[in-house]
């Protein structure tokens, strides 16, 4: 028996190349944790029959507080797991692996957050947490992190600064590749959109200044620009307006939908979404980082984020628009 527990569209991906690369033919089973109903939506348009049993749990102020009661039949039917795959580390999936006691936990990527899981272990910045705080206890939540010390991974990132080789398996996503080789491809340039408005840039204007910079760059090649599903729609109609672009909005994430759509983009390009990595590996289409300036940005956190990304960018040999 091996469980799956997924916050993420893009981790429910990653959970089904695991699921058909290591355990074709087990007993395997889905949790789905979700807030929002966009993402419990993404999620349905990536569930295919190849799950033995499938479970959403929806975050609400209550839930919260009381999912180890309402997770207890889905948890006493997925004994004895073998083993557990988690995207984050916390809260429900630490219960999850804590109740089933899997032989082994392996780590799904969701996008550059497993970097930030990976150097958080080596560095023992989880180590406070390696013990439930009383009130988890008390509500039945066993949450404590002290797993960490023996979690796998299986990423497409090279995380071998933080830890031990013989814990990373790299995920080159030879079971979806199969699926697309041979797609006709485009010219058209997907822009992937991130979601900065009044999280990383305050100031809309900063932003819309910035996509325009982008939409110039390709003069008359074919631009559309998927955005984020927390994007603010009415903003990004009024800059497509301005600068001449098309919005596409897919009904599954993109690392699953050109797939659908039967053609692959010429280019993928973002200020910062880490798709462009997975969409690179799953379809061989180039790819392209437009810098953000730090000083638009709304913090020294924000900035020092995003100079981390743009660093780990240029050490893989990620091109950049110098225009």
């Amino acid at each position: 028996m091996n469980v799956f527990v997924c916050r993420t569209p893009l981790q429910l991906f990653n959970a089904v190349e695991a699921r058909d690369r290591f355990h074709a033919g087990d007993r395997n089973r889905l949790l789905c944790v979700y807030r929002k109903p966009v993402d419990r939506a993404l999620m349905d348009s990536l569930l295919e029959g190849g799950w033995q049993a499938v479970r959403f749990l929806r975050l609400t102020a209550v839930s919260h507080q009381t999912y180890a009661f309402g997770l207890s039949g889905f948890l006493a039917e997925s004994r004895p797991a073998a083993t557990v795959y988690v995207g984050l580390p916390k809260h429900v999936a630490a219960h999850v692996v804590n109740t089933l006691e899997p032989a082994r936990v392996v780590f799904l990527d969701d996008g550059n957050e497993v970097l930030k899981i990976a150097a958080g272990i080596a560095a023992g910045a989880y180590r406070p947490e390696y013990r439930a705080p009383l009130l988890h206890r008390l509500t039945g939540r066993r949450t404590g992190l002290a797993y960490l010390e023996r979690a796998r991974f299986f990423s497409l990132y090279d995380l071998s600064r933080w830890i031990p080789a013989e814990r990373c398996t790299a995920n080159d996503y030879r079971c979806f590749r199969q699926k697309v080789a041979g797609l006709a491809r485009g010219d058209e340039v997907c822009f992937i959109g991130s979601n900065l408005l009044g999280q990383y840039v305050d100031d809309g204007a900063v932003l819309a200044r910035h996509l325009g910079r982008a939409r110039a760059y390709y003069k008359d090649r074919p631009f559309q620009y998927a955005p984020h599903r927390y994007e603010d729609m009415g903003f990004l109609k009024a800059v497509a307006r301005e600068h001449d672009f098309e919005l596409v909005r897919f009904d599954t994430i993109l690392e699953q939908a050109f797939l659908r759509r039967g053609r692959v983009p010429g280019e993928v390009a973002t200020f910062r979404s880490t798709a462009i990595d997975t969409l690179a590996t799953l379809y061989g289409t180039d790819r392209r980082v437009f810098r953000l300036p730090l000083g638009d940005l709304n913090s020294d956190v924000h900035r020092e984020e995003f100079a981390r990304l743009y660093a780990d960018y240029e050490r893989r040999g990620v091109p950049f628009a110098e225009a």
